[in-house]
Parts: structure tokens; C-alpha cells; sequence
């Protein structure tokens, strides 16, 4: 077996000098013969490529980086990669979880970088339909979302959506919304990263349970005093209602978060209201807002990270963003200034060149960049502008 060293980030091009950069590997590795996954000690380093002589039988899966003990990711040739997938699908057990998620994360990034198919990623990640742990979940919702974001609105985002359902369903079915007597930290984790993405996929069976919940907050005598809803599901059915469209479910959340004294509480419900889809009466609610000494630019910082990673349409937020630079300036002769997660976060859905423009001035209101970061930035649009491109009607 011949192993390779290659380096280079997602959408980012290696200088010369990058390529010059050399790395020691520790090489540890079983098979399903072997299944010698305790042993995580490496068996060989080496630092461009060599030669392992048969460390498996031709009809044996081979697993490198037992339990991720090294910092690097593993890309399989066609025929390994193909007895790896029938055995996630038939036993995926007798494979550590820890394997299973590196699996799921370095497929799916391979997939966002472009050396990997598409669907050949996702046939990969169809066992998560059974799968039960958080990590391997957590790993493969990060790629999902990602290539969402980037296919909104094309033939194959339309696609990948139903499948994200069919993985999600069973998942929702098993674990419920609500914390049971017993459960474990990784279960509890795992069903909430499993019921925020259900409800933002609209899965029929969580959204009615949230608005139900959300429902009974609103029907309270002091809503303020009274919140029935469990704090781990908060955003969750906060975002989900407002997700509805209705406008009263955002005069009343407006209202709370506008009289809560809580931190993370009112964090929270100013996140959400990014969710409502309505971006001109979301504008309004602002516009209308910013000389209310109750308001800060910390609560409208969390109102805009919700509208950058729980939008459906990218442009509207943009414009939205720009609006609201000029008038709080023009109000309070203040600026809105954007954290850099938010903007990365943001540089991930931007793929044509109207939007890097908007994106730019953006930039500028935000603190200063260099100029190697904002070419990083470039680069990230150009690669996300051709992946798109490539996958729009793969599926």
C-alpha cells in the first residue's frame, strides 16, 4: 500500500513556500481481520510517502489513524473507501466512533473542497441514519449545512434537503425533544443537535411540537415570569416559530427579549428573531429600535448572526446588513461592527460577484483586515462560486 502526504486547506491555493513545508506523520492502522483499534501507537512516521507491504487481505476494509490520535486527515483509494462504506452500512460498530467521525469529517470536507464526488460523499454518510452517537452526527450536520448553503435555491440543494430529512426522521423518532430520566451527556447533546437541525428542516413532527411549546409559552398570564418551554429547546422553538412567518409570534418574542435581564436568555431570543423571514418587518422592528436606550449593538450583533447562519436566501441579508450600517450610523453616529465568525460564516453562502461586492463593504465596517485575508477571503467566493456551478443538478 503506498501513503501519500498532501497539504492545502478548502479553497485555499498553497504558495510555493507552503509547498515546501514538509510533515512527519505517525502512521497507525488495523483491518477487519485485525481489528486492533486499541492500539493507537504509530507503527511507522514518515513524511512524503512510502510503502506499507500487505497491511490488510484484499477483501479487508483498512483503517488508519486509529481513534484520531494524529492531527491529519486520511483520503482512502476507491476500493478501501468501498469496503469502509458496507461496513458502516452493515456493522458499523465493530469501527470506533472516533473513526467513524473522522470518516464523516474528512469526506465531507473532501466533498466541500471538490476532490470527492458529491453523491459518493452521501452515500457514505447514509448510515448516520442509524447511527446513535453525537460525534459522528456533529461531524456530518457541519458538511451538510455547509453544502446547503451553498446549493439554496438549485436542483441538487432541493435534493439534498429530502435526504437530510430521511437521515434526521429516524433520529427524531428514537431520542424525542425531551430529556429522559438517565440519559447520558453525549445523548443529551446529540438529541439537541438533532432536533434544532429537524425543526430547521422543517420536519413535520417537530415543528408542530415546537410551535405547540412555543404556543403554551404565549398563552401564559406573565410570560416574562412563566417559560415553559426547556432551556435546551429555547432556540430551538423560538427560531422554529418565527420561522412560520407569523407576525405575532414576533411582536411577542420581540417583547421579551426587549424585557429580559437575563444574558444568555435575552442572547438567545435576539438570535432567533433572525430567523423570521420577513426581512422588511424584521427591518422595521429595527429601524424602530435604535434609539431605545434598552437596545445595544450587542443584541443587534446576535440579531444578525442568526440572519447569517438560519436564512434561506442569502441577498436579502446582505442588503439587510448595509441598511443597517447606514442607519445606525445616520441615528446614533455609531457603528455596527461585525465579529469575524460572522463574516466567515457569511463568505461561505456568497458566490457571485454583486454579493462579494456587498460583502466587501461589509468588511470595511468590521475591524481591520489585511490584505492577505480579505484575498484569503476572494479566493473562498471564487471556489465556492465554482463549486456551485459543478453540483447545482448532480443529484
Amino acid at each position: 500500500m503506498k501513503v501519500e502526504v498532501e497539504g492545502g486547506e478548502e479553497g485555499k491555493n498553497t504558495t510555493e513556500e507552503e509547498q515546501k513545508y514538509e510533515w512527519w506523520v505517525p502512521i497507525s492502522y488495523t483491518s477487519r481481520s485485525e481489528k486492533m483499534f486499541e492500539d493507537a501507537q504509530p507503527k511507522l512516521w514518515f513524511n512524503k510517502e512510502t510503502t506499507i507491504p500487505d497491511p490488510a487481505k484484499p477483501e479487508d476494509w483498512l483503517l488508519i489513524n486509529l481513534q484520531m490520535a494524529g492531527t491529519y486527515h486520511v483520503r482512502y483509494d476507491q476500493a478501501n473507501l468501498k469496503l469502509l462504506k458496507e461496513a458502516l452500512n452493515s456493522s458499523r460498530e465493530e469501527i470506533p466512533i472516533l473513526n467513524r467521525m473522522q470518516l464523516v469529517l474528512d469526506y465531507g470536507l473532501y466533498a466541500l473542497s471538490g476532490l470527492e464526488p458529491v453523491p459518493q460523499v452521501l452515500e457514505l454518510m447514509d448510515f448516520l441514519a442509524d447511527e446513535k452517537h453525537f460525534a459522528p452526527w456533529a461531524a456530518g450536520l457541519r458538511s451538510l449545512w455547509r453544502m446547503d448553503q451553498r446549493l439554496r435555491g438549485t436542483q441538487t440543494g432541493d435534493k439534498l434537503k429530502d435526504r437530510i430529512r430521511r437521515l434526521l426522521s429516524p433520529q427524531l423518532s428514537s431520542l424525542g425533544l425531551r430529556t429522559r430520566k438517565g440519559d447520558t451527556v453525549p445523548v443529551i447533546r446529540h438529541r439537541r443537535q438533532v432536533v434544532r437541525h429537524a425543526c430547521l428542516y422543517k420536519l413535520a413532527d417537530c415543528v408542530r411540537r415546537a410551535q405547540r411549546l412555543f404556543t403554551k409559552w404565549t398563552d401564559q398570564t406573565d410570560p416574562d415570569k412563566v417559560n415553559p418551554i426547556p432551556p435546551d429547546l429555547r432556540f430551538t422553538v423560538y427560531c422554529t416559530a418565527l420561522r412560520t412567518g407569523k407576525e405575532d409570534h414576533l411582536t411577542f418574542l420581540q417583547q421579551r427579549a426587549l424585557q429580559s435581564k437575563e444574558p444568555l436568555h435575552r442572547d438567545t431570543m435576539f438570535t432567533a428573531l433572525g430567523c423570521f423571514e420577513n426581512y422588511e418587518v424584521l427591518y422595521s422592528f429595527m429601524e424602530s429600535k435604535l434609539e431605545n436606550s434598552t437596545v445595544t449593538r450587542h443584541d443587534f450583533t446576535k440579531l444578525m448572526q442568526g440572519l447569517v447562519q438560519y436564512n434561506e436566501n442569502i441577498g436579502p441579508v446582505l442588503q439587510f446588513m448595509e441598511r443597517s450600517m447606514v442607519k445606525m450610523k445616520s441615528s446614533t453616529n455609531k457603528k455596527l461592527r461585525w465579529n469575524q465568525t460572522m463574516l466567515r460564516d457569511l463568505s461561505q453562502q456568497i458566490y457571485d460577484v454583486e454579493q462579494l461586492g456587498q460583502f466587501k463593504s461589509l468588511i470595511g465596517a468590521s475591524k481591520p483586515w489585511s490584505k492577505s485575508e480579505i484575498a484569503e477571503l476572494q479566493r473562498m467566493v471564487e471556489h465556492n462560486a465554482s463549486w456551485r456551478e459543478k453540483n447545482k443538478n448532480i443529484l
